[in-house]
C-alpha cells in the first residue's frame, strides 16, 4: 500500500518508529508530495515464506534463475518451484555447520556464494559448488573486470586470484587504508570505496593500488551504503545524511541533510532503480524518493490489499536483467517488482463494510457515487470521493423490492432506476430516500409484461427501453412524461431470448437475441431484423456500440463479431477462443476506441489496431475467471467497471501496460525416466550423449521472465523426431519423449511471456541417442567381417566342391574317352568278322602292353595269321599300320597311368613297354602336345585342358 507525505504523517502516533522516518522525510525531503506510482508487490516466496529469519541476499544468475539465501539455506528459483541447495555444500564436510552470507556473479557468469567455511563457486553442469577459498569472509564482491573482492570486518578489502589461491590487499600511499566501509561502488570500468571519515578512493587498474579521488564534508559517521548509477555516486552516511556526486567534476550536486536525527537504523540499503528513484529496505517498510521532483511515497503491507508489501521488514533489494526489482524480508519472505507494471486494476471483494455480496450484476452512476447491484444482497452504493459503501436491501417498508438486481440506470433527474428478477422495476429517489415500485398486473395493460427483469437503457430525458427473461421479441417503453408503458412485439417463430439492447448513433436502438440483431427507428418504432449473411448459428449474446459507429457483438462459442452498419458486413474474430473463452457476456468501449470484455474466462482486452486478444485473470488484480452479463459501464473518468461472481473490478485502460519482454526458455532439469539428471553425467562436447537404455528422456521448462509466469506458454520440438512444433502452457511445462530411436537430434524451444510475446529464437540443445552396443556401427563392422568369413568359408568350400567334381569329371571324360577309342577302331568293322578281327587285335595288345618285344610279327603269330594278312587287314580297317597301332595305345595307357596314379615317367614307360625316355617323350609330345612331365603337371589337380588325341 502506498502512502504520501500527508498520510504518513497521520500516523506518527500510531508507529513510534515512523517518527524518526517523519522526521528525516521532512529534513530530506521539503518538497510537495505529487501522485506517486503504484506499484503492485507480487509475493514469490512459498506460502508462509522460506523460513522464519530473512531473505539476506537475492540475485539472478547469467542463465536467468533466481537465486535466494538465508543464513541456513540456499534455494534455486525458475518461478516455479525451489529447489535447495544445502547439501551441496555438506558433501564437503558433513561434520561442520554451514552458514550462507552473500552471493555475487560476473560479468563472464562465474556465481561465487560466501559461506562461513570458505568461498565457492557454481558448477552448472555438475550442478554443484566447488571450493574457491577457504577462509571465512564477511563479503564478497566482483568488480568489471571480474576480480574477486574479499571483505572483512576490521575495514580492508583484498583482491583473490582464485587460480593461485593467493590474496592481495591494495595500499595506498604505500600504506593500508583503514575503515573502509563495505560499499562497494562500480561505475562502468572504474571501481570506487569509501572510508568511514570521509574520503573516497579510486582503485588505479594499472597499479592496483588506491588513490584519492575526493573528500566530502563529513569527518565521521558510518557509511551504511553508497550505489553508483549513471555518472553519479550516492553515498548516505550516518548522522550526515545522503550524498549525490558527480563522478565527472568530483563535486557534490546535492545533499538531503537528516543531522536532527541521533541514529540512522531505519535503513540496512538502498537502491537505485532505472528511472532514477531511490528505494530504501527499512524494518517497517519501502520508501521511495523521487530526486527530481523531490518527492517520497512510502509502502507497507495492507491486510486488505494482496498486491501491497508482503512484509514490512525489508533487508535487501537486488535488480535483476530486466531492471526489475526483487525484496527479500524477514520471514522469508521474497517480493518481485516488475517497474513497468502498473495498478490498471483494482477489485473489491466481500468484506466487511465494503462490497457485500459476491455476484455483482449492475453498475450506475451519478454526480456523487457509483451504484452496484448485486444478485442476491441488493445495491452497494460507493461514495466516489471516500470510498465507503452504504447498502440499499430489501425489507419490510420502503425498500428494494427484491434484492436480486438485474439492471441499473440514472436518470437526468438522479433518480436510480432498479431492474429485478422477480420483483419488477423500482425507483429510488436519493434525495428523499423514497422507492416507487412498478409491477406486473394482467389486468392492467398499462403495466410490466414480467416481473422478471433482464436489462433498462435511458433514452434520453423520455424514457427507459426494457426487455425481459422471456421468450420472444417483446419489450417495452416506460415514458417519463406520461408514465405509461408501450408495449412491441416483432414477429418471430423461434421465439429466442432477446438478450441484449444498446443505444446506436442516431435514432437506433439494437436489440440481440441468439440468432439475430434487431434495429429499431426511435422515432417511427418501425422494427427490422438484420441477421448474418450466412447460415450460421451466431449464438449471439450481448452488444457494444463503438465510437465509430460499429456494433460489437459477444457470442456463445463464436467468438467476437463486429458489425458494420455502413456496409452490412459481419466480421468474426475467433483468435479470443486461443485464450480458452468459449462465452462473451458483457463489453465495453473505452474511450481509445479498443474493446474489453468480460467473458466465462477472465477479463479479455482487444487492441483492434494490432489485432491482439490479452487475457486478464486474478494474477493481473482482477475479480475473478467468470464474468456477470451485461454487468460493464464506463465512468465519466474513462475508467471501465465490470461485475464478476467474485466481486467487480475497476479497470484504467490507460494504466494498462504490456509485456515486451521477449522471453528466454530455460531448461530447468532434464530427466531420464522422469527422474532429474545432473547434465555432467550426461553432457559432452556440449552435446547431451544417450545410451540406448536412456531413451525415455525429457526437459522440465521455464523462462527468464517473473511477471506472471504461470501465463508463460512453450513451443518446442525435437528437431528430427517431431514433425510439427507442440504447444503447451505452464501448468504443464515438461517435453517429455519415450523409445526414442538412436540417432542426432536437437531440441528446441520457445516461450511466451504473460502478454503473448514470443522469443525471437529458440533455445537449443544437442542430443545424441547411441544404439545399443549390438546395434552399434563397429557391432556391424564385427557382423559383416563375421558374415564375410563365413561366406569366404563357404565360397572356399564351394569352389574346392566345384574343382573336385570339375577333376572327376574331366577324370570321367579323360577316361571315358581313354576307354573307348578302341570301341571306336571296332565299330570302324562293317561286319562281324572284322570286328572280332579288331577286338581280337585290341586284347591282344591290352594283355601284352608291358611286353616291349611287342610287335605285328608276335600279335599276327597270336592271331595264327600272316604278317602280311594282318598288316593289310588293320590297315584297311584303321588307316593305320600294326605297329601305328600299338604305338598309339602305349600312349593311351601311358596317358592313364599319368592321370591316375602317381607313377613316375620310366615306371609308365616301363608298363607301356617303352624302354628309351628320349623316344618316349619324343612321340607322347607327338601324340598329346605335351611332354610326359608338363602331361603329368596339368592332369595330376590342375584345371584341366581337353587333350586331343586324334
Amino acid at each position: 500500500m502506498a502512502l504520501n507525505l500527508k498520510h504518513a504523517l497521520s500516523n506518527i502516533a500510531i508507529f513510534p518508529y515512523m517518527r524518526q522516518i517523519t522526521i528525516l522525510i521532512l529534513l530530506m525531503f521539503a518538497a510537495t508530495t505529487q501522485a506517486a506510482d503504484t506499484y503492485r508487490f507480487r509475493t514469490m516466496s512459498p506460502e508462509g515464506g522460506f523460513s522464519y529469519d530473512g531473505v539476506q541476499s537475492v540475485l539472478q544468475d547469467d542463465d536467468g534463475f533466481i537465486w535466494v539465501s538465508q543464513e541456513d539455506e540456499l534455494y534455486r528459483f525458475d518461478g516455479y518451484q525451489y529447489k535447495m541447495y544445502h547439501s551441496s555444500f555438506t558433501v564437503h564436510n558433513s561434520a561442520k555447520e554451514w552458514l550462507f552470507k552473500d552471493m555475487n556473479i560476473g560479468t563472464d557468469g562465474k556465481f561465487f556464494v560466501n559461506t562461513n567455511n570458505g568461498l565457492f563457486v557454481y558448477n552448472k553442469e555438475a550442478d554443484s559448488f566447488e571450493l574457491a577459498w577457504a577462509d571465512a569472509l564477511d563479503r564478497v564482491e566482483l568488480d568489471a573486470q571480474n576480480r574477486v573482492w574479499l571483505w572483512q570486518m576490521g575495514g580492508y578489502w583484498r583482491i583473490l586470484d582464485v587460480e593461485k589461491q593467493t590474496s592481495y590487499r591494495p595500499l595506498y600511499d604505500g600504506d593500508s587504508i583503514s575503515y573502509l566501509s563495505s560499499a562497494f561502488c562500480v561505475n562502468q570500468s572504474d571501481l570506487y570505496q569509501i572510508s568511514n571519515y570521509g574520503k573516497i578512493f579510486l582503485f588505479n587498474q594499472t597499479t592496483q593500488n588506491f588513490s584519492l579521488f575526493m573528500l566530502t564534508p563529513h569527518r565521521e559517521g558510518r557509511v551504511l551504503s553508497a550505489k553508483a548509477h549513471q555518472g553519479k555516486l550516492w553515498v548516505l552516511v550516518a548522522k550526515h545524511g545522503l550524498y549525490k556526486i558527480d563522478l565527472a567534476t568530483k563535486t557534490i550536486e546535492a545533499h538531503f541533510d537528516y543531522s536532527g536525527t541521533e541514529k540512522l537504523t531505519f535503513t540496512s540499503q538502498f537502491h537505485i532503480d532505472k528511472n532514477g528513484h531511490i528505494w530504501f529496505a527499512t524494518r517497517d517498510g519501502i520508501e521511495i524518493f523521487n530526486p527530481e521532483q523531490n518527492t517520497y511515497t512510502y509502502y507497507k503491507h495492507d491486510d486488505t490489499d494482496p498486491y501491497s508489501l508482503p512484509n514490512n521488514s525489508v533487508w535487501t533489494i537486488t535488480e535483476d536483467r530486466q531492471q526489475n526489482l526483487w525484496l527479500g524480508m524477514y520471514s522469508g519472505i521474497m517480493a518481485y517488482v516488475n517497474l513497468n507494471e502498473k495498478r490498471a486494476f483494482d477489485s473489491f471483494y466481500p468484506m466487511d463494510k465494503m462490497l457485500n455480496y459476491r455476484v455483482v450484476s449492475a453498475f450506475a452512476e451519478d454526480q456523487l457515487s457509483w451504484w452496484i447491484g448485486t444478485e442476491g444482497g441488493g445495491i452497494n452504493r460507493m461514495n466516489k470521493r471516500t470510498g465507503q459503501f452504504t447498502y440499499l436491501t430489501h425489507t419490510l417498508n420502503n425498500s428494494l423490492v427484491s434484492d436480486y438486481i438485474k439492471s441499473l440506470v440514472v436518470d437526468n433527474n438522479q433518480n436510480l432506476w432498479i431492474a429485478t428478477f422477480l420483483g419488477g422495476l423500482d425507483c429510488y429517489n436519493p434525495g428523499t430516500n423514497q422507492f416507487d415500485h412498478f409491477r406486473h398486473n394482467s389486468k392492467d395493460k398499462n403495466s410490466l409484461l414480467n416481473n422478471n427483469m433482464r436489462k433498462i437503457l435511458l433514452e434520453g430525458d423520455e424514457g427507459l427501453w426494457i426487455i425481459y427473461q422471456q421468450r420472444g421479441m417483446a419489450f417495452s417503453f416506460y415514458s417519463f412524461k406520461t408514465q405509461t408503458f408501450t408495449h412491441y412485439n416483432y414477429p418471430d417463430e423461434k421465439k429466442y431470448y432477446l438478450f441484449d439492447m444498446v443505444r446506436g448513433a442516431g435514432n437506433q436502438l439494437w436489440l440481440l437475441d441468439s440468432k439475430s440483431l434487431y434495429r429499431m427507428d426511435t422515432r417511427t418504432r418501425a422494427i427490422e431484423a438484420v441477421p448474418p449473411k450466412d447460415t450460421l448459428f451466431m449464438n449471439f449474446f450481448t452488444a457494444c456500440p463503438d465510437t465509430a459507429g460499429n456494433l460489437w457483438l459477444g457470442t456463445t462459442g463464436n467468438g467476437l463479431v463486429k458489425y458494420d452498419p455502413k456496409t452490412g458486413d459481419f466480421t468474426t474474430y475467433k483468435d479470443i477462443l486461443k485464450h480458452n473463452v468459449k462465452a462473451i457476456y458483457s463489453i465495453g468501449c473505452e474511450s481509445r476506441g479498443n474493446i474489453w470484455m468480460g467473458t466465462d474466462n477472465g477479463l479479455v482486452y482487444y487492441n483492434i489496431a494490432n489485432n491482439v486478444f490479452s487475457r486478464y485473470d486474478t494474477q493481473d488484480g482482477t475479480q475473478g475467471r467468470v464474468y456477470y452479463p451485461f454487468a460493464v459501464a464506463q465512468g465519466d473518468d474513462g475508467r471501465m467497471y465490470f461485475g464478476g461472481t467474485g466481486g467487480f473490478t475497476i479497470v484504467n485502460p490507460a494504466l494498462v501496460s504490456h509485456n515486451t519482454h521477449q522471453p528466454k526458455a530455460l531448461l530447468a532439469e532434464f530427466l531420464i525416466d522422469n527422474l532429474p539428471v545432473k547434465l555432467q553425467s550426461v553432457m559432452q562436447d556440449s552435446v547431451i550423449r544417450l545410451n540406448h537404455n536412456q531413451a525415455n528422456f525429457g526437459f522440465r521448462l521455464t523462462t527468464d521472465n517473473y511477471l506472471m509466469p504461470e501465463k508463460t506458454r512453450y513451443k518446442y520440438r525435437l528437431d528430427g523426431y517431431d514433425a510439427d512444433w507442440l504447444e503447451i502452457d505452464a501448468s504443464n511445462r515438461m517435453a517429455l519423449y519415450a523409445k526414442v530411436p538412436p540417432g542426432n537430434y536437437t531440441f528446441e524451444v520457445l516461450a511466451a511471456n504473460n502478454d503473448g510475446v514470443w522469443s525471437e529464437t529458440p533455445t537449443v540443445v544437442n542430443i545424441r541417442v547411441n544404439p545399443a552396443p549390438w546395434l552399434s556401427w563397429w557391432a556391424y563392422v564385427i557382423y559383416g567381417l563375421f558374415v564375410l568369413g563365413i561366406l569366404y568359408l563357404i565360397l572356399q568350400v564351394y569352389l574346392h566342391d566345384v574343382e573336385k567334381n570339375k577333376n572327376e569329371e574331366l577324370h570321367k571324360i579323360q577316361m571315358t574317352f581313354y576307354k573307348n577309342y578302341f570301341v571306336n577302331i571296332a565299330d570302324a568293322a562293317t561286319n562281324e568278322r572284322d570286328k572280332a578281327l579288331l577286338e581280337n587285335f585290341n586284347k591282344i595288345v591290352e594283355d601284352n602292353m608291358g611286353n616291349s618285344k611287342l610287335n605285328i610279327d608276335f600279335i599276327a603269330s597270336e592271331m595264327k595269321m600272316s604278317r602280311s594278312k594282318l598288316f593289310a587287314k588293320v590297315k584297311a580297317l584303321t588307316g593305320k599300320s600294326p605297329n601305328e597301332v600299338v604305338l598309339h595305345q602305349r600312349l593311351r595307357k601311358a596317358a592313364g597311368l599319368i592321370i591316375e596314379t602317381n607313377l613316375r615317367i620310366n615306371q609308365v614307360m616301363s608298363d607301356v613297354g617303352i624302354e628309351s625316355q628320349t623316344y618316349f617323350t619324343k612321340v607322347f609330345k607327338k601324340e598329346f602336345g605335351d611332354t610326359p612331365k608338363a602331361f603329368a603337371a596339368k592332369h595330376r589337380g590342375e584345371t584341366s585342358k581337353n587333350v586331343n588325341l586324334s
